[in-house]
């Protein structure tokens, strides 16, 4: 058993570099590398003066992790500083101790208002500990391409039976893309550039959803100057356009070559959005699949009836105890994309 008064709770700026990359090693060996090159910009720390993440220190180790992305969050009435509780973990040899509640009470003085997905049980057990809710509108749509590329078959496939698999079940899915789908002249697909993305704002800003009921992710110039041209990822990033429709979405090409859509124009028009999935699915015909998340019921069933994708649901949880409203799952609805949290960087 440990001595809990010895335990630190420190900024990751404040501890040797060492002692952090070690717990990454130990802790997320599978993302080990990334972590160890991105984790200040993962953690957005120049947001709030280098004070995450969060580390709990015992003898000189590094046992436990809290990761953070601030941002601001608003309504019509409200503003608050918000936050994503990401890479939360305590090294195995620590658990049941109470380190990881230990280290959330600290994290939870940085901000007024909190976010986690998706959570485990372990991680939504800390939670509700602290007065954390699930949030049930959340839905991330896998819209399959060639779905036995995706990793899981992978690894329990050989190729040449993945190919004859995804040829088959690539004659379903095109059946429905082609339905809702736009001939190739009709919209336009870009490598993501300044003057390109300025565009996209500017049409982001003009159908921007705001009420008193719905709290969003406040994507000013300081947002996404940190989450767009800042990002490790930039160079896979382009836009797809359709009339008064946009959307930023990243290609990836590691294990398997997918999509993830990041930021849409208007998150509300179901229409644009399965139009936008279908269109890609058929001009990048060698992905796996794409990913598109959204709190939004209405679009997720839309979506699921229309274009046939497959859904999970991310457990979302969040806690408004600073905030200047009831903690009430029922005070608010949310506006979340991928560009928000760190969904991008999982699998």
């Amino acid at each position: 058993m440990i001595n809990k008064e010895k335990i630190e709770i420190k900024s990751a700026h404040e501890i040797e570099k060492s002692l952090l990359f070690d717990f990454y090693k130990q802790a997320y060996p599978a993302k080990y590398m990334s972590m160890v090159e991105n984790w200040s910009w993962q953690n957005r720390c120049d947001f709030i003066a280098d004070r995450v993440p969060l580390v709990a220190v015992y003898e000189n180790k590094a046992i436990a992790h809290a990761g953070m992305i601030p941002f601001s969050i608003y309504n019509e009435k409200i503003k608050n500083s918000a936050s994503w509780f990401i890479d939360f973990k305590v090294l195995d040899a620590f658990q049941g101790m109470g380190v990881g509640s230990l280290l959330t009470k600290e994290w939870m003085k940085i901000t007024d208002v909190f976010f986690a997905a998706p959570c485990n049980d372990m991680s939504m057990g800390v939670f509700k500990k602290h007065s954390w809710l699930e949030y049930k509108e959340s839905f991330m749509h896998l819209c399959f391409v060639r779905p036995f590329d995706y990793p899981v078959f992978q690894k329990k496939l050989p190729e040449s039976i993945r190919k004859l698999l995804n040829r088959l079940s690539f004659l379903y899915f095109k059946h429905y893309y082609r339905l809702n789908s736009l001939p190739e002249n009709d919209c336009t697909i870009s490598k993501l550039s300044v003057e390109i993305f300025n565009e996209f704002y500017n049409q982001y800003q003009g159908n921007k959803f705001t009420n008193a009921d719905c709290l969003s992710v406040l994507r000013d110039e300081s947002f996404y100057q940190w989450r767009v041209f800042a990002s490790p990822n930039y160079n896979r990033y382009y836009l797809f356009k359709h009339d008064s429709f946009s959307a930023v979405f990243s290609l990836h090409d590691l294990q398997n070559k997918f999509i993830d859509v990041l930021w849409c124009s208007d998150t509300a028009d179901k229409n644009e959005i399965m139009t936008m999935i279908s269109t890609l699915s058929l001009h990048y015909r060698d992905i796996s699949h794409i990913r598109f998340y959204t709190n939004r019921k209405e679009v997720s069933d839309f979506l699921q009836k229309r274009i046939k994708s497959i859904v999970r649901y991310p457990k979302l949880a969040f806690c408004l105890n600073n905030c200047e409203s009831e903690n009430n799952e029922n005070a608010f609805t949310f506006d979340f994309e991928l560009i928000d949290n760190d969904f991008e960087h999982i699998s």
